[in-house]
């Protein structure tokens, strides 16, 4: 990783776990303790450096080369890329795709993600592709991830008189609706599954390019 990069990112603007939680639960994103791995945010011009720590879970040690908490807050940075914690969007984004996703090295229990818009994106736009490297203490490139995408869930508040006293309901963008970029159809359950299963080894990242799993 970039020295530069990383130095700049240490004295830049910072944010910290606190912030960027209760961040996320302003915009409905509700995350448990083991889900809570981001330790601090910086933004290197258009680029965003994370901190991660993979949360303490008993008998968890040793299981993955890519563990679930580290990439599940590895990508929660996205949220890095907003103008500011103080004004969020009324609809939260979760991930939705990605183009490719290389396991170079076993990631260790704390890493540091840095988070690069594609180049194309219009001056001032909101970002909603990047790239995603993520590296250990000494450097190191441990996972690759290119094409990362995500999306604004769609939120409907319930309107009809049986649904009074509940809580609005809010959804994942449906898995049969075509994507307008590709037009392919997008399944969640499946590509989650998937990236456990590279996770676990069970399957490596070329393995799945290789069978067309991964676009």
């Amino acid at each position: 990783m970039d020295a530069a990069t990383l130095a700049s990112a240490t004295s830049g603007e910072r944010w910290d776990a606190g912030d960027i939680y209760a961040a996320f639960e302003q915009v409905g994103l509700h995350y448990g303790s083991a889900h809570r791995g981001l330790r601090t945010l910086s933004r290197v011009g258009g680029t965003v450096v994370a901190r991660v720590s993979r949360p303490a879970i008993p008998g968890d040690n040793g299981r993955y080369r890519m563990h679930p908490g580290v990439m599940d807050a590895a990508l929660q940075a996205c949220i890095g890329f907003l103008p500011s914690l103080h004004s969020l969007p009324k609809e939260p984004s979760v991930p939705f795709a990605l183009r490719s996703l290389t396991i170079h090295a076993p990631c260790p229990p704390e890493v540091d993600v840095v988070l690069t818009p594609l180049a194309g994106a219009a001056s001032g736009a909101p970002v909603e592709t990047c790239d995603v490297s993520i590296h250990g203490p000494d450097g190191a490139l441990c996972v690759e991830i290119r094409g990362f995408r995500w999306r604004a869930v769609d939120t409907r508040a319930a309107s009809s008189p049986g649904d009074a006293g509940h809580a609005s309901r809010t959804q994942v963008p449906d898995a049969s609706l075509e994507d307008e970029v590709s037009g392919e159809t997008f399944d969640e359950t499946f590509y989650r599954e998937l990236l456990d299963s590279i996770s676990k080894r069970e399957v490596s990242a070329e393995e799945a390019a290789k069978l067309g799993l991964l676009a």
